[in-house]
């Protein structure tokens, strides 16, 4: 480890030593440590506030969410070891990792995964009364576009579209900023077409205020994942059953998923990373409870592989739970 991440260790043990010492004084004294997530409201905030919960029942410690108008915000602070820890998604930290897309030539590699939490869920989706049926129909239709405050919004539109042989020179664009403004943007009828993510109290609460919105399906098929992974490597259809999907389906039906992580700074300290994991399979109550799609996250899916190193500590606590080598 270089000196730099020695630095960031012992600081960071350090803060933790305090609190772990003089227990409960060091609440209101000790800064919580931080967990980048997006705004209040929004999926990834819900998920750090429930591992928030679950990492305080298990071993004592104070983790807060630490909001950014977007997770690929967080990302370049955990690089840097400003920031411990932070939440996102397979596509969007393979691309930090690698320099490439919106990271281009910014290699993050002082990033180290923890856990792999669940699968993101999501379909393209218009509203009930819409006539569009299928991905074919949107041709011609207002597709949000842009996404300039966040790193995989087109390319999961694209993605999908890819299915039904579209892409954004068949549509009309409608540039938008980030995943909220995607949410205001169909609301208001100045688009067609928003990314609906199953199990996101946020979207079924768009689904109420617009009368009910209607997933549009993924075809199925070896082909159309090849298609997906061309655009969106670490992304897999999948058939979702409709007790999964809470009230927006009443069929099983194809929608694209890929997983979302839990991931530090090669320096964050052990003291800190070990009680993560305990507290993610120990705590699987309190998870679901705060958001139920923690109810996929147990022993055989814990640890993912994306082609980014896990953590010392993570890989040791695995190893010694019997369920290390990663599995793709």
């Amino acid at each position: 480890m270089h000196r730099f991440c020695r630095h960031k260790a012992l600081a960071w043990a350090l803060c933790l030593f305090a609190f772990i010492i003089v227990g409960g004084r060091a609440a209101s004294a000790a800064e919580p440590i931080g967990i980048g997530s997006t705004p209040a409201g929004t999926p990834s905030y819900a998920m750090a506030l429930a591992v928030a919960k679950a990492v305080k029942e298990e071993a004592g410690l104070d983790f807060l969410p630490k909001p950014f108008k977007s997770t690929g915000q967080a990302l370049p602070l955990v690089d840097r070891g400003e920031l411990p820890f932070g939440l996102s998604n397979g596509a969007e930290l393979a691309a930090a990792w690698n320099g490439t897309g919106a990271f281009k030539d910014r290699n993050a590699k002082s990033l180290r995964l923890v856990a792999r939490l669940f699968p993101f869920r999501l379909a393209l989706a218009v509203r009930k009364d819409d006539p569009a049926q299928s991905l074919a129909d949107l041709r011609g239709r207002t597709i949000p576009s842009g996404f300039t405050a966040t790193t995989t919004g087109e390319q999961l539109i694209a993605a999908m579209l890819s299915t039904a042989g579209l892409t954004y020179q068949d549509v009309k664009s409608v540039k938008i900023a980030d995943f909220q403004s995607m949410r205001d943007a169909f609301i208001d009828g100045r688009t067609d077409v928003t990314i609906f993510i199953i199990g996101s109290g946020v979207d079924q609460e768009l689904a109420r205020k617009v009368g009910g919105v209607r997933l549009l399906e993924l075809p199925a098929g070896d082909e159309v994942d090849a298609k997906i992974k061309a655009v969106l490597p670490v992304a897999r259809t999948e058939l979702l059953d409709p007790k999964d999907g809470g009230e927006i389906i009443a069929k099983p039906t194809r929608i694209m998923s890929y997983d979302f992580y839990l991931y530090a700074h090669e320096a964050a300290p052990a003291e800190a990373v070990t009680p993560l994991i305990a507290a993610l399979l120990n705590r699987h109550d309190t998870l679901v409870a705060a958001y139920p799609s923690f109810s996929w996250l147990g022993r055989e899916t814990i640890v993912g592989e994306i082609g980014i190193p896990y953590h010392p500590a993570a890989e040791q606590s695995y190893r010694s739970l019997g369920l290390w080598p990663a599995s793709p």
